[in-house]
């Protein structure tokens, strides 16, 4: 009867450990299958398709904003620009509902694996669905609120640092109640603090190009001035990010019997996440936390620990995937081809802005890893005691250890199709029909793949705002 016994507490371990850690296994990868292949072809429809087939399985309620952000980006892609602001929006909803909820409930949520927790989408998601709901809007002739996106996106950079100040309190809050929880009393010894990263990226020359066009159509050349001046900053402050020659857009148009015109191409993918494991030593009073992958890591850091035990987590980095695309060109009415300039590497930003919440999800998973690690050794240590049969014993030991081991692995949850970067070209035209193919060319010169836009009506009372995406 007392074998039973142990046997219920170790399934009951086992499924707190278990469950959160396999719940978004299939919204990391399988759905996704054979999708990279059809968006390489600009075939956007196949990936709605497939998503919106799987949607109830694969896209639980804690995974909404994953979907969202997946479809909003699609949808943009065929040109469905209502539809996709109505995803984008929805998405934007979440993520702002989610992460205060979040900052609310750190205490609670403190042990939970991230698996188990709400996705409430990457900063670099956040920022640019307001790039695309701003395109969304000019497409559809509404200014007055791609104006609104652009700002939105500026004060969500302004506001990016201070929230994760604001959450790594939070964090060290939660963490001093669980190591008490845990010991009984207040921890004898240091603790390692939480802080966020530094934020290396306040300023978005896409952002600001997109602000010079509309304010440029607008005929409001004041207001361009400034978004090109904050443009220029944005490269001259930011060289980690911008490594190239800022873009020529002008303020104003340059010829009185000539139209503006520009062309955004989005190529390539932006990043995905992959996992990163990590070993943890005790020793007295402190503990060694090592890596061999993706690169060489060690350090230790203060804990109210003893001498001689080993766990493992895992951590989510961010992984940019290759593109063969090198440079871009637009091919004007089958004569004239002007080159595109670089304009964002929307990869570098994703990658940069991940690093400022990186050292928070860092220690919150030492963190946990180490109070379920310690809790699990007193659950083995009293259950040693009390089974007699000693493979009974160093069974239920084994099914804790993997279990706990299990709990933390890596959230791997990211959307796949914003793109991973931004060309500009910003020329003239006269008024009426124009052709328009854009030609994607690797590091030799060769053409990987052409777009024909077809034939374009150039209207001096239009935006005459063009897209071409290659995202392969």
């Amino acid at each position: 009867m007392k074998a039973t016994h142990h046997f219920v507490a170790l399934f009951t371990i086992l499924i707190i450990f278990l469950l959160p850690s396999c719940t978004s296994i299939m919204t990391n990868t399988s759905i996704y299958e054979g999708m990279d292949e059809a968006i390489a072809n600009n075939q956007f429809s196949v990936p709605i398709a497939q998503l919106e087939k799987v949607k109830d399985k694969a896209f639980s309620e804690k995974d909404r904003v994953l979907y969202y952000l997946n479809m909003g980006m699609l949808h943009h892609y065929i040109g469905n620009y209502a539809e996709s602001n109505a995803m984008l929006t929805q998405a934007e909803r979440g993520i702002e509902e989610l992460f205060t909820a979040s900052v609310s409930k750190i205490a609670t949520s403190f042990l939970l694996n991230d698996n188990a927790l709400d996705y409430a989408g990457e900063d670099y998601e956040d920022i640019y669905l307001n790039v695309f709901k701003a395109l969304n809007y000019a497409h559809l002739g509404e200014t007055d609120a791609s104006f609104v996106e652009l700002n939105r996106l500026h004060h969500k950079l302004q506001q990016l640092e201070a929230k994760y100040v604001d959450m790594s309190a939070k964090y060290q809050q939660a963490m001093m109640m669980q190591i008490k929880e845990e010991e009984g009393d207040e921890p004898e010894g240091k603790v390692p603090e939480f802080k966020p990263g530094t934020l290396k990226y306040h300023n978005s020359a896409l952002g600001n190009a997109l602000g010079v066009i509309l304010y440029r159509y607008e005929n409001d050349y004041d207001d361009a001035r400034i978004d090109k001046q904050n443009l220029l900053q944005a490269f001259s402050s930011q060289p980690h990010i911008y490594p190239f020659d800022p873009p020529d857009i002008s303020i104003r148009p340059e010829s009185r019997d000539k139209i503006p015109v520009t062309l955004l191409s989005f190529h390539g993918l932006g990043p995905i996440k992959d996992a990163a494991n990590f070993r943890i030593t005790t020793f007295d009073n402190y503990v060694v936390i090592s890596s061999d992958s993706p690169a060489p890591f060690s350090e230790s850091i203060p804990w109210p620990s003893k001498h001689g035990y080993h766990f493992k987590f895992s951590l989510p980095y961010l992984k940019e995937r290759s593109s063969f695309i090198h440079s871009v060109k637009v091919r004007i009415d089958n004569h004239q081809t002007i080159s595109l300039t670089p304009l964002e590497d929307m990869n570098k930003v994703a990658v940069t802005t991940f690093e400022l919440k990186a050292p928070l999800i860092y220690l919150k998973s030492v963190a946990r890893s180490l109070i379920k690690g310690f809790a699990a050794e007193k659950g083995k240590e009293k259950m040693n005691e009390e089974i007699e049969n000693p493979y009974l014993s160093l069974l239920a030991g084994f099914a804790t250890d993997v279990a706990v081991d299990v709990s933390e692995n890596a959230d791997l949850r990211i959307s796949r199709f914003f793109p991973g970067f931004t060309s500009i070209a910003d020329f003239e035209l006269s008024s009426g029909e124009h052709r328009l193919e854009v030609l994607y060319l690797d590091q030799y010169g060769n053409v990987i793949r052409s777009n024909d836009l077809g034939t374009v009506q150039i209207n001096p009372r239009d935006l005459n705002l063009f897209e071409s995406f290659c995202l392969q």
